[in-house]
């Protein structure tokens, strides 16, 4: 409402398209992502601080800004585009350049750069991907679809999902054809912003303001610096998608004003709102139920992509089933992920729990768990699995075998050792059996 000088309609097309659309599902169903919502109040209450400093130049107000987008670093890392989109504005509502715009912004950029710092940090030593991990020409095709796709969800926002993989590779050892053609759709994108910005209309001025906005504030996670397993997320464009919806409020305000035949434009952008707002606000209702719980999440993305890439998923779905104790679901699970990748030890160990705890069939318990076995031989786990199934079916030397090749590599699992203490017992071997017993209670 401040940025379009109180006009109606851009604050009413732009709060309407924020509030209800289906992207934004995420950051407020997801009780984690309170972040996101608490880093926008004070985004946006920082804007609107700097545009009521505009209106008289009082330094204070300036602080205000300034204090609030800290407060909305200090809730999210995401908000250090802030000094940004202050120049952005400046551009927008057409200030005249000088030394005092930039000095002002100086603050402002100090605090982007440490919190930024901070961040790339702290994500480096678990989050972000080495760099080698894709070639600079994959990371612009991956940030340019990023760019694309999101501004498409943004029109049509179907097929979400809570996690989006990496592309799989072509058999031509290619991404595929959506990726290749990203980064020329992005440049001609750009060439036009070039040409809108050298306009003096307002349309032209407004499109330029909503795409760079958008563009500025999504420009961190658009994974040209890989971050985590996904290519994408929701909750991702909280923020973005304020820019893309102020561009047809605008548009519609602008033809609404004009005194010629044209008005039917304005009007007909407020009815296509209207439209939208009503079918988002179905698909948001429909959406928030997929946050329903755990199972309900992870079944959905599953169904999303069934082509092997999320197994990972497919393991935090069977361990939800472990817990609820659906034990046949979760053991078809795990049965996908080695369908899809049938070296995954860690999915064949699971099977062998399973078939020996919970269905007591040692025969298919010990024949999964040496199959893990057989993919790698020095995960302690897999040991420890093999261990006790062996020994439950009475073969105590080989037990013994599997439970001290794992106390090798792992020497401070206290069950591990009393395992061990109890196999040499069994085994007439008192002895060693009392070794063990006593690391037992030196082990912490």
């Amino acid at each position: 409402y401040l940025l379009s000088r109180r006009r109606i309609w851009p604050a009413v097309i732009t709060g309407l398209l924020f509030a209800i659309h289906p992207m934004h599902v995420e950051s407020v169903a997801w009780v984690s992502e309170r972040k996101d919502v608490l880093y926008t109040f004070f985004f946006l209450a920082g804007l609107i601080a700097y545009l009521k400093y505009l209106e008289d130049e009082k330094i204070w107000k300036l602080g205000i800004a300034l204090l609030l987008f800290l407060f909305s670093c200090l809730s999210k890392a995401m908000a250090v585009p802030f000094p940004l989109i202050l120049l952005l504005i400046d551009y927008f509502l057409r200030r005249r350049f000088s030394w005092r715009l930039l000095i002002e912004k100086i603050p402002f950029l100090i605090i982007a750069l440490i919190i930024g710092l901070m961040s790339v940090y702290l994500q480096s030593t678990s989050a972000i991907n080495k760099f080698e991990t894709f070639t600079l020409y994959q990371r612009i095709m991956h940030a340019s679809y990023g760019f694309i796709t999101y501004i498409l969800k943004f029109l049509n926002p179907s097929g979400l999902s809570a996690f989006y993989p990496y592309p799989a590779i072509t058999t031509t050892g290619l991404l595929p054809f959506s990726f290749r053609i990203a980064p020329y759709i992005c440049l001609i994108i750009f060439g036009l912003l070039l040409w809108g910005s050298t306009r003096k209309a307002e349309i032209p001025r407004a499109l330029v303001f909503g795409i760079l906005f958008y563009f500025l504030t999504i420009a961190l996670v658009l994974q040209f610096l890989s971050v985590g397993k996904a290519i994408m997320a929701d909750r991702y464009t909280y923020i973005p998608y304020l820019g893309l919806a102020f561009i047809p409020g605008m548009v519609a305000d602008h033809y609404i004003h004009r005194k010629s035949s044209l008005k039917f434009i304005g009007f007909g952008l407020v009815a296509v709102t209207l439209i939208m707002s009503i079918i988002f606000s179905f698909m948001t209702y429909e959406r928030t139920k997929m946050w329903k719980d755990d199972i309900t999440l992870w079944s959905d993305a599953i169904q999303k992509y069934p082509d092997g890439r999320l197994n990972f998923i497919y393991e935090k779905r069977a361990k939800e089933y472990l817990d609820k104790e659906q034990y046949e679901l979760a053991l078809a699970d795990y049965q996908a992920i080695t369908s899809n990748d049938p070296r995954n030890d860690n999915a064949l160990e699971s099977i062998g729990r399973i078939y020996g705890k919970y269905y007591h069939d040692l025969g298919k318990s010990v024949e999964n768990l040496l199959k893990a076995y057989a993919v790698n031989p020095k995960n302690p786990s897999v040991l420890k699995s093999l261990g006790v199934a062996t020994g439950m079916k009475g073969d105590l030397p080989r037990s013994l075998d599997y439970l001290l090749q794992a106390y090798e590599i792992d020497n401070t699992d206290t069950i591990l050792v009393k395992n061990i203490s109890a196999t040499y017992r069994y085994m007439g071997n008192p002895a060693k059996a009392l070794e063990f017993e006593k690391l037992a209670g030196s082990v912490k």
